[in-house]
Protein backbone atom coordinates (compact mmCIF):
# COMPACT_ATOMS: atom_id res chain seq x y z
CA UNK A 1 0.00 0.00 0.00
CA UNK A 2 1.76 3.46 -0.93
CA UNK A 3 1.91 6.41 1.20
CA UNK A 4 -0.24 8.77 1.16
CA UNK A 5 1.61 12.41 1.89
CA UNK A 6 -0.26 14.66 4.52
CA UNK A 7 -0.48 17.71 2.61
CA UNK A 8 -1.26 19.90 5.61
CA UNK A 9 2.39 22.06 6.51
CA UNK A 10 3.50 22.49 9.97
CA UNK A 11 6.47 24.26 10.94
CA UNK A 12 5.65 23.15 14.68
CA UNK A 13 8.42 20.20 15.99
CA UNK A 14 7.04 16.25 16.47
CA UNK A 15 9.50 15.52 18.58
CA UNK A 16 11.79 18.08 20.59
CA UNK A 17 14.67 17.65 23.01
CA UNK A 18 18.03 18.74 23.73
CA UNK A 19 19.60 16.75 21.14
CA UNK A 20 16.69 15.80 18.62
CA UNK A 21 14.18 18.36 16.59
CA UNK A 22 12.01 16.30 14.31
CA UNK A 23 10.02 17.82 11.56
CA UNK A 24 7.04 15.81 9.56
CA UNK A 25 5.33 16.83 6.06
CA UNK A 26 7.84 19.40 5.03
CA UNK A 27 7.62 19.47 1.63
CA UNK A 28 3.75 19.19 -0.34
CA UNK A 29 2.67 16.51 -1.67
CA UNK A 30 3.84 18.19 -5.64
CA UNK A 31 6.81 19.08 -5.08
CA UNK A 32 8.33 15.71 -2.61
CA UNK A 33 7.44 13.67 -5.66
CA UNK A 34 9.23 16.28 -8.07
CA UNK A 35 12.29 16.15 -5.33
CA UNK A 36 12.32 12.48 -5.59
CA UNK A 37 12.68 12.34 -9.40
CA UNK A 38 15.05 14.89 -9.41
CA UNK A 39 17.17 12.51 -6.84
CA UNK A 40 16.36 9.65 -9.22
CA UNK A 41 18.24 11.47 -11.85
CA UNK A 42 20.86 11.81 -10.48
CA UNK A 43 24.98 9.49 -10.51
CA UNK A 44 25.39 7.65 -7.18
CA UNK A 45 28.98 5.94 -6.28
CA UNK A 46 29.58 3.48 -3.60
CA UNK A 47 30.79 5.50 -0.69
CA UNK A 48 33.88 2.77 -0.95
CA UNK A 49 34.61 3.17 -4.44
CA UNK A 50 38.14 4.93 -3.58
CA UNK A 51 39.44 2.97 -0.81
CA UNK A 52 37.16 2.15 2.48
CA UNK A 53 36.01 4.87 4.74
CA UNK A 54 36.29 3.84 7.93
CA UNK A 55 33.47 5.65 9.40
CA UNK A 56 31.70 3.08 7.92
CA UNK A 57 32.73 -0.80 9.63
CA UNK A 58 32.93 -3.67 7.42
CA UNK A 59 29.46 -4.98 8.39
CA UNK A 60 28.07 -1.94 7.11
CA UNK A 61 28.17 -3.09 3.67
CA UNK A 62 28.21 0.10 0.55
CA UNK A 63 26.10 2.57 0.85
CA UNK A 64 25.97 4.90 -1.92
CA UNK A 65 26.13 8.44 -2.36
CA UNK A 66 25.17 11.18 -4.76
CA UNK A 67 26.48 14.92 -5.37
CA UNK A 68 27.80 17.17 -2.86
CA UNK A 69 25.17 20.11 -2.75
CA UNK A 70 26.33 23.56 -0.53
CA UNK A 71 30.58 23.56 0.25
CA UNK A 72 30.49 25.32 3.53
CA UNK A 73 29.53 27.99 3.74
CA UNK A 74 27.32 27.73 0.98
CA UNK A 75 27.64 30.63 -1.44
CA UNK A 76 26.02 29.23 -4.43
CA UNK A 77 22.43 28.03 -5.69
CA UNK A 78 22.11 24.47 -4.48
CA UNK A 79 20.74 23.16 -7.84
CA UNK A 80 18.68 24.69 -10.64
CA UNK A 81 15.85 21.78 -9.66
CA UNK A 82 12.96 24.16 -7.72
CA UNK A 83 12.40 21.05 -5.24
CA UNK A 84 15.65 20.92 -3.93
CA UNK A 85 15.86 24.89 -3.63
CA UNK A 86 12.90 24.16 -1.05
CA UNK A 87 13.96 21.59 0.57
CA UNK A 88 17.09 23.63 1.48
CA UNK A 89 15.51 26.50 2.49
CA UNK A 90 13.24 24.43 4.85
CA UNK A 91 16.29 23.03 6.21
CA UNK A 92 18.38 26.00 6.99
CA UNK A 93 15.11 27.62 8.47
CA UNK A 94 14.32 24.85 11.10
CA UNK A 95 18.01 24.68 11.85
CA UNK A 96 17.85 28.54 12.73
CA UNK A 97 14.55 28.05 14.92
CA UNK A 98 15.97 26.80 17.87
CA UNK A 99 16.37 23.51 19.33
CA UNK A 100 19.90 21.47 19.00
CA UNK A 101 21.61 23.08 16.23
CA UNK A 102 24.43 25.11 17.20
CA UNK A 103 25.07 28.76 15.32
CA UNK A 104 25.92 27.95 11.56
CA UNK A 105 26.79 29.79 8.89
CA UNK A 106 26.06 27.53 6.00
CA UNK A 107 24.58 23.53 4.85
CA UNK A 108 26.73 20.97 3.27
CA UNK A 109 24.83 17.81 2.21
CA UNK A 110 23.90 14.83 -0.35
CA UNK A 111 21.60 12.19 -1.16
CA UNK A 112 22.36 9.26 0.24
CA UNK A 113 20.91 5.59 -1.28
CA UNK A 114 21.42 2.45 1.45
CA UNK A 115 20.55 -1.19 -0.11
CA UNK A 116 19.80 -3.92 2.03
CA UNK A 117 22.33 -4.81 4.24
CA UNK A 118 23.60 -1.47 4.80
CA UNK A 119 23.72 0.53 7.94
CA UNK A 120 26.09 2.73 10.35
CA UNK A 121 27.33 2.45 13.86
CA UNK A 122 27.10 4.53 16.76
CA UNK A 123 28.99 7.67 16.28
CA UNK A 124 29.16 11.14 16.52
CA UNK A 125 28.91 14.06 14.70
CA UNK A 126 31.19 16.27 17.01
CA UNK A 127 34.00 17.28 14.57
CA UNK A 128 35.42 20.58 14.13
CA UNK A 129 33.02 22.75 12.75
CA UNK A 130 30.72 21.34 12.90
CA UNK A 131 27.09 22.64 14.50
CA UNK A 132 24.93 19.93 13.80
CA UNK A 133 23.81 17.28 10.83
CA UNK A 134 20.50 16.57 9.31
CA UNK A 135 18.41 13.76 7.53
CA UNK A 136 15.42 14.41 5.48
CA UNK A 137 13.92 10.82 4.14
CA UNK A 138 13.05 10.71 0.31
CA UNK A 139 11.48 7.11 -0.18
CA UNK A 140 7.92 6.88 -0.92
CA UNK A 141 6.95 4.41 2.30
CA UNK A 142 8.83 2.98 4.95
CA UNK A 143 7.62 0.37 7.51
CA UNK A 144 9.73 -0.39 10.64
CA UNK A 145 10.20 -4.09 9.76
CA UNK A 146 12.13 -2.75 6.99
CA UNK A 147 15.02 -1.34 8.98
CA UNK A 148 17.37 1.40 8.86
CA UNK A 149 16.00 3.05 11.79
CA UNK A 150 17.87 6.02 13.35
CA UNK A 151 18.64 5.23 16.58
CA UNK A 152 19.61 8.61 19.33
CA UNK A 153 21.17 6.90 22.58
CA UNK A 154 19.96 8.49 25.65
CA UNK A 155 22.50 11.84 26.42
CA UNK A 156 23.36 10.17 30.02
CA UNK A 157 25.61 7.99 27.56
CA UNK A 158 29.19 8.44 28.04
CA UNK A 159 31.30 9.80 25.59
CA UNK A 160 34.77 7.85 24.30
CA UNK A 161 37.36 7.85 26.31
CA UNK A 162 41.33 7.38 25.53
CA UNK A 163 41.77 3.92 25.14
CA UNK A 164 38.96 3.28 22.77
CA UNK A 165 39.42 3.42 18.83
CA UNK A 166 37.98 6.82 16.91
CA UNK A 167 36.99 4.76 14.58
CA UNK A 168 36.20 0.98 15.27
CA UNK A 169 36.32 -0.53 11.73
CA UNK A 170 38.37 -3.93 13.11
CA UNK A 171 38.88 -3.29 16.82
CA UNK A 172 37.66 -1.24 19.97
CA UNK A 173 33.95 -2.66 19.42
CA UNK A 174 33.92 -4.74 22.99
CA UNK A 175 34.70 -1.28 24.44
CA UNK A 176 31.94 0.75 22.85
CA UNK A 177 29.52 -2.03 23.73
CA UNK A 178 30.44 -1.78 28.06
CA UNK A 179 30.09 2.21 27.22
CA UNK A 180 27.21 1.98 24.96
CA UNK A 181 25.28 -0.56 27.73
CA UNK A 182 24.90 2.42 30.18
CA UNK A 183 21.91 3.40 30.83
CA UNK A 184 21.69 1.23 27.30
CA UNK A 185 19.01 3.18 26.05
CA UNK A 186 18.05 5.81 23.86
CA UNK A 187 14.72 7.30 21.24
CA UNK A 188 14.33 5.37 17.90
CA UNK A 189 13.37 7.58 15.08
CA UNK A 190 11.11 6.03 12.01
CA UNK A 191 12.53 7.20 8.48
CA UNK A 192 9.60 8.56 7.39
CA UNK A 193 9.06 9.90 3.82
CA UNK A 194 9.15 13.71 3.87
CA UNK A 195 10.29 13.80 7.76
CA UNK A 196 13.66 15.87 8.59
CA UNK A 197 15.51 15.09 11.57
CA UNK A 198 17.96 17.70 13.36
CA UNK A 199 20.81 16.52 15.54
CA UNK A 200 22.83 18.36 17.85
CA UNK A 201 26.81 17.75 17.04
CA UNK A 202 27.06 15.76 20.27
CA UNK A 203 24.31 13.09 20.08
CA UNK A 204 25.32 9.86 19.53
CA UNK A 205 23.19 8.00 17.11
CA UNK A 206 23.17 5.02 13.96
CA UNK A 207 21.33 3.50 11.46
CA UNK A 208 19.77 -0.13 11.81
CA UNK A 209 20.47 -2.17 8.87
CA UNK A 210 18.38 -1.77 6.46
CA UNK A 211 16.58 -5.49 5.47
CA UNK A 212 14.27 -3.97 2.76
CA UNK A 213 15.25 -0.66 0.89
CA UNK A 214 16.43 1.52 -0.28
CA UNK A 215 16.19 3.68 2.44
CA UNK A 216 16.68 7.05 0.18
CA UNK A 217 17.50 10.53 2.43
CA UNK A 218 19.14 14.04 1.97
CA UNK A 219 21.74 14.13 4.94
CA UNK A 220 24.55 16.45 6.04
CA UNK A 221 25.66 19.16 8.28
CA UNK A 222 25.34 22.50 9.53
CA UNK A 223 28.98 24.48 9.58
CA UNK A 224 29.67 26.83 12.06
CA UNK A 225 30.62 30.45 11.28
Amino acid sequence: MTHVLNTVQTHEPTLSTDDIRIFDDILPADVFARLRRYINGLSFRGIHADGQKKAWRVGDGDPLVGPHFGPAPAGAPVADESSMVRLWSEIENRGRSGGPVAEFQGLAASPWVYPDGTGLGPHTDNQPGYAGSCAYYLHEDWHVTQGGLLVVFDPATATKHGDEPELPWVDGEELERDRLNSPGHGIVILPKPNRLVLLSARAQHMITTVTRGPRVSIAGFFHRP
